[in-house]
Parts: structure tokens; sequence; C-alpha cells
């Protein structure tokens, strides 16, 4: 599983699918050979995925991330941690939050 940044990082300048996803669904989960199995797909226009995270409780066998994303309170202390369905992309809600 990678998370992309807002550019590519100095390792590497491709700018486009397979290799590089922009926000707000910049993440990806690539097969051993190096192949794209899934994108990961943010449901926010708005948001980004902002970082790799501990597996949660409600998914503790599936890897989480946290979300920065637009319903989520500029002011609000906390970040969203989704777990993360492998074989589909789909980011699963766990009710959990991580402190900013």
């Amino acid at each position: 599983m990678v998370i992309y940044g807002k550019e590519p990082s100095g390792l590497s300048k491709e700018k486009k699918y397979p290799w590089f996803f922009d926000q707000p669904s910049n993440g990806a989960i690539y097969n051993a050979d190096g192949s794209l199995r899934r994108q990961i797909k943010s449901p926010w226009k708005d948001g980004y995925i902002f970082s790799f995270a501990q597996s949660s409780m409600k998914y503790p066998n599936l890897p989480s991330v946290i979300l920065d994303h637009e319903d989520n309170p500029h002011d609000s202390s906390f970040y969203d941690l989704y777990a993360v369905d492998i074989n589909t992309g789909v980011l699963l809600k766990t009710g959990q939050q991580i402190r900013r």
C-alpha cells in the first residue's frame, strides 16, 4: 500500500497512473510483482489520505489510514481513522479518531 503526497518524491518524477495518484484518492495497493491491484478511493472531493495508522479495533486485520476531509471540521482536534479493504480499495468507517 502506498500513500502519495501532493507531488512525487525526489525518487520519482512520474505523475500519472499507475505510479502516482492525486488527492483526494491518493492511495494505491500494489501486488508483489509491482502491478496495480486497486486505487484507494476517497469519497470526499476535498479530502485526502493523510497517513498510515495502527489497525483499528473494528477491523484489526485490515490496514488503516488517517483521513482529512471536508466533513471533518477544520477546528477539530482529531482526524478520522478508516480501514482499507485491500480487495476493493474501499475505505471503511471505523468510528475511531486520532488526535491531531
